[in-house]
């Protein structure tokens, strides 16, 4: 399975199809009529423009539309656009539908963002109505002040839903699913649903085909793995099955044979999921670009396990995937991890929800420092993963988030202690010390303040003494 984008047959199958519970990739093998079309520009000449879609503007210049190497990942090829400042670049794939939930998935990269009023990307369900003019009708903008959103006419710039913001020369991978009947519009974003039950516009039956844009801005813009999808069913009429599946990272202690066990489980309201497949893949780009690890398959139990040898310590994100079936949606999961050499036989580790970032051992001190991310309203967890061989009395672990001692739960497990805690989303500053007694900023307190008692109190026998002695 090729990785696109770290969204393609991976991600961009995260969070099926809801309104139509299927998924337009997985189907299509059983169903032609589902998948529509499908584009990844990798059979194109680099330099070429793609001979399944038609020019209709040219923006900068016919020279400037055409298949170029990703920027991200040279070993892909994807569909650069650019606009003028007076005249859009269009690129249309027609078709025709009259099916009651029709949707599309395509990546984006956006290579510049300048702040204007404007649009980079359009994309969208298009109407032509003369030469020089035409209709986007539902369909998701990228604006130049680095928002995506989801609009019922995507012409009117200035308007619509704000579903989240993006970064220039990162790829994103939109899902977009438009019930034609109830005019209500769903969007995902890198396989997260963004926006449900948005308001679509009164033309779901009137286009000629999907358009890609590069806009006014001039920026150039870039499109790769282009799918049009269709279907019967309404919204009212699907009862979803969403899986749960997790993942975790257990590290072994000693460098000498070192290996990570990554292990997880997949399950639907308690009960577990067997023989799925489970797609891993890690990535040390902070998610910018994947490379697949191995295909798993749960247990009877619904658990999955596999070993990994990182070649070198540093940071991770992991990706565990199910791409679903025909009685459960697609589900993933993500999580980031840390390998630090704390001695010359021993590593530490850490995996978490969050982002993780200042991951240090102090072995003078004998404690463990980084900071953890996230969204506010989240729940984070962090597992960090000792050497046994670094801890006299594990009863003296302490844990300190932003100087306030937390609870935690201690886990046996090999050669290893597993400790694990969990916390609200925000920026943390975290402290693990192997030793209670030095842990944290709150024992130069206590001890300042048992000097100050100290000294309070001989003053009180001081001045008790004096007084004591001009009495006599």
């Amino acid at each position: 399975m090729n990785r696109r984008h770290g969204t393609l047959t991976v991600s961009s199958l995260v969070l099926a199809f809801l309104l139509i519970a299927f998924s337009p990739l997985a189907a299509a093998e059983d169903s032609a009529d589902k998948l529509l079309f499908s584009d990844d520009f990798e059979s194109y000449p680099l330099g070429s423009f793609p001979s399944q879609w038609t020019l209709v503007f040219n923006g900068l210049g016919d020279q400037y539309q055409q298949v170029i190497t990703d920027p991200v990942d040279s070993s892909n090829k994807c569909f650069r656009m650019q606009g003028e400042r007076n005249w859009a670049a269009d690129a249309v794939r027609y078709f025709q539908s009259n099916k009651t939930l029709l949707g599309f998935e395509v990546s984006v990269l956006v290579t510049n963002v300048t702040g204007t009023a404007g649009d980079n990307v359009k994309v969208g369900f298009w109407d032509q109505i003369n030469w020089g003019q035409a209709k986007w009708n539902d369909g998701v903008a990228f604006t130049d002040n680095g928002t995506i959103v989801a609009r019922d006419y995507v012409e009117a710039e200035g308007t619509g839903t704000a579903l989240q913001s993006y970064v220039p020369n990162q790829w994103y991978h939109i899902r977009f699913i438009l019930d034609r009947p109830s005019k209500l519009i769903s969007v995902y974003i890198d396989g997260e649903l963004k926006g449900e039950s948005i308001r679509g516009s009164e033309r779901g039956y009137i286009f000629d085909g999907i358009a890609v844009s590069g806009r006014y801005t001039e920026n150039p813009v870039c499109y790769d793995n282009v799918q049009i999808f269709e279907g019967d069913a309404t919204s009212a009429d699907i009862e979803t099955k969403e899986p749960t599946l997790t993942a975790r990272c257990v590290s072994s202690a000693s460098i000498a044979d070192f290996a990570v066990e990554i292990s997880g489980a997949l399950t639907f309201n308690g009960t577990a999921i067997a023989d799925a497949p489970i797609l891993l893949s890690y990535s040390v780009t902070g998610g910018k670009s994947w490379v697949d690890l191995a295909l798993v398959q749960t247990r009877s139990d619904g658990s999955y396990c596999a070993h990994w040898r990182p070649s070198v310590t540093g940071y991770y994100s992991l990706k565990a995937v199910y791409e679903g079936d025909e009685e459960y949606a697609s589900t993933s999961t993500r999580i980031n991890f840390a390998l630090e050499p704390c001695s010359e036989q021993n590593v530490l580790s850490v995996n978490t929800n969050s982002t993780l970032t200042g991951f240090v051992f102090d072995s003078n001190s004998s404690k463990l420092f980084f900071t953890v991310s996230g969204d506010n309203g989240t729940t984070g967890y962090v597992n960090v993963n000792i050497p046994k061989s670094l801890i006299t009395d594990a009863s003296k672990l302490a844990v300190y988030l932003d100087d306030a001692r937390v609870e935690y739960i201690l886990e046996s497990q090999g050669e290893s202690w597993i400790l694990s805690f969990t916390y609200h989303h925000s920026v943390h500053q975290v402290t693990v010390s192997f030793y209670e007694d030095d842990a944290s900023p709150g024992g130069f307190v206590g001890l300042y303040l048992a000097i100050a008692a100290l000294a309070v109190a001989a003053g009180g026998l001081v001045v008790y003494l004096k007084l004591g002695k001009r009495k006599t």
